[in-house]
């Protein structure tokens, strides 16, 4: 699957996209339904070409910019030290926020690996595990960024 070329929906939903990444939006302007806008949107995000296409543009546009990871770092690291030095504390805490969060740190998701069959958990145990809890066949680890434990 991929690589088909997008009809020129698609191509213009690609665009918009690229400009606010609003798939509501974008679709709307793309000249698709305004009342199925929404699906369609989410529906264009999960397929293969268009994921392909946007993923693409984005990289352009980075590197036309000049974007990279380590730039913004910088960039954060220059606002949390103006934040801080001017008493702007909550700005300060923001970017420190995102400093750690682009190292992995703050994930809320757990990696779940199930020890045994996962048909065989049973209801309490499945209530002890959504409500944050460890089932005895089941570990739970916190994932960093890249899904790895």
């Amino acid at each position: 699957m991929g690589k088909k070329p997008l009809n020129p929906k698609q191509t213009r939903f690609v665009a918009e996209y690229l400009i606010d990444s609003n798939a509501t939006q974008a679709a709307i302007r793309a000249g698709y339904s305004e009342k199925t806008a929404k699906q369609i949107g989410s529906r264009l995000l999960t397929n293969v070409d268009v994921a392909n296409a946007i993923a693409a543009g984005g990289s352009r546009i980075a590197g036309r910019l000049e974007i990279t990871a380590e730039k913004v770092l910088k960039d954060i690291e220059n606002v949390r030290k103006l934040a801080t030095a001017g008493g702007i504390y909550a700005s300060a805490i923001r970017a420190s926020e995102l400093q750690g969060k682009s190292i992995g740190m703050f994930e809320d998701k757990l990696n779940v690996r199930f020890r045994n069959d996962p048909s065989t958990i049973g209801d309490a145990e499945l209530a002890a595990i959504v409500a944050g809890g460890s089932g005895e066949g089941i570990a739970q680890t916190p994932r960093d960024k890249a899904g790895l434990h």
